[in-house]
């Protein structure tokens, strides 16, 4: 009986095909409408500041991380530097899509805030941190945009870096 069900198999395979389809990411079924982070209320954090997004969590740690829209994850990257990442990937706090034509085109899509930091202590600081233009992903558009600001102390976001769009899969930092 398994030789006929094999011979079954191997005569009807090239007659199956399959067709891959690209669409675009409506919502995230991972995260079922649920809000991500938004948490005001905690006392700033101190050095060192370190997160690995290795948790088994959609959403970013709160005693971490004040506001977070992105994913988290341990399926979009290529060989990642550790086993979580944290995901920009264009839907909103609940996971579902933004429209982008109604929306602010300058407006920021994903955010991920730190808690506040307290730097008293220390008379110098270094951020590292990595990232992956596309994964397994969509590739970036043109005109998508990865930014570092940080709120200064005349109370303002000061940029001070940022990466346009591109595409790829090796790490950089």
């Amino acid at each position: 009986m398994r030789i006929i069900i094999l011979i079954a198999i191997l005569f009807c395979s090239p007659i199956l095909n399959g067709q891959e389809v690209f669409s675009d990411l409506v919502s995230n079924s991972v995260l079922n409408g649920n809000k991500l982070i938004v948490n005001k209320n905690k006392s700033a954090i101190t050095l060192p500041f370190f997160d690995d997004f290795s948790y088994n969590s959609p959403v970013a740690n709160i005693n971490l991380w004040q506001k977070s829209s992105v994913f988290i994850n341990r399926t979009y990257p290529i060989n990642p530097v550790s086993i979580g990442v944290a995901t920009f990937d264009g839907l909103d706090e609940y996971g579902f899509a933004r429209n982008f034509f109604q929306a602010n085109p300058s407006a920021p899509s994903d955010t991920l805030l730190s808690q506040e930091i307290d730097l008293l202590a220390v008379d110098s600081a270094y951020l590292m941190f990595y990232f992956q233009g596309k994964g397994i992903g969509d590739s970036p558009q043109l005109n998508d945009s990865l930014v570092l600001e940080f709120f200064s102390n005349t109370l303002v976001w000061e940029q001070v870096w940022f990466s346009f769009g591109r595409q790829c899969n090796n790490l950089k930092k």
